[in-house]
């Protein structure tokens, strides 16, 4: 399946196939910035860059958060964001690590940090 990447203007827009990934309905726990559905990458995943136009482009769109979106969340426990420039490259996430709870000057939150294997 190809998708029209929605980047910020730091990465060159292409085409990109996802492949081995979980989508899923929102729920209480998991709060996307914006829309019904959570993509999820498995320890099999992988992104790699497709030259192929396909019809199915414009069905099936998502965005990734820039920079601006996440900075405005700061402080902010109402979305759950994610920030990754990775997401050009085939790469695999081999470690998923405990939830950690961080404190600063205004309370706290929670984060889990993902380990990813780019290519060499």
């Amino acid at each position: 399946m190809c998708f029209k990447n929605l980047v910020p203007s730091y990465v060159k827009e292409e085409h990109s196939s996802f492949q081995n990934f979980k989508v899923i309905m929102r729920n209480k726990d998991y709060r996307p910035v914006s829309n019904d559905l959570n993509i999820i990458s498995l320890l099999t995943t992988s992104v790699k860059e497709c030259n192929e136009e396909s019809e199915l482009t414009p069905m099936h769109a998502f965005e990734f958060a820039t920079y601006y979106c996440i900075n405005s969340h700061l402080n902010d426990n109402s979305y759950l964001t994610t920030y990754t420039n990775s997401f050009r490259y085939n790469w695999k996430t081999i470690a998923i690590g405990p939830i950690e709870q961080v404190h600063f000057d205004n309370g706290s939150t929670n984060i889990r940090n993902l380990q990813v294997l780019l290519p060499q």
